[in-house]
């Protein structure tokens, strides 16, 4: 996700390993780049990774601040795998997700003539990073 005229995501992080807590999404603000990408990242996600780095045994200020050196990258961009919605109250294994820039439809953002190519290259994409096999095993 790209981040806002304000160079915000839209979302805040709880836990860290100072805490001995995961590393959780706490909050997503409504309409900001956390709300409106696809899939769209949700209050109680697990943060497993940052722009590919693992957080596991990072402090919650040391997330803070590789969410923030986000905004400084060229282009700047936020790509973040999580586990969806850790605390649901359920024992159901989720596939990991990881939120990529992307159009909220992809017939919204590319000529009609265009929309098979830019599907199959996003399914291509998904099926490359494992995101999509992920999601369907």
């Amino acid at each position: 996700m790209k981040p806002d005229d304000q160079g915000r995501f839209g979302f805040n992080v709880k836990g860290g390993a100072d805490q001995n807590l995961p590393i959780l999404v706490s909050r997503v603000a409504p309409n900001t780049p956390a709300d409106t990408c696809i899939p769209r990242l949700n209050e109680g996600d697990q943060v497993l990774m940052i722009n590919g780095r693992d957080v596991a045994g990072l402090t919650h200020d040391q997330v803070v601040k590789l969410i923030r050196a986000s905004r400084e990258r060229h282009p700047a961009e936020l790509l973040l795998t999580v586990r969806p919605n850790v605390y649901v109250g359920e024992d159901v294994e989720e596939p990991d997700f990881q939120y990529i820039p992307d159009a909220r439809h992809v017939s919204s953002k590319v000529p009609r003539s265009d929309v098979l190519s830019e599907s199959m290259l996003l399914l291509s994409d998904g099926l490359e990073s494992g995101a999509t096999i992920a999601q369907f095993e």
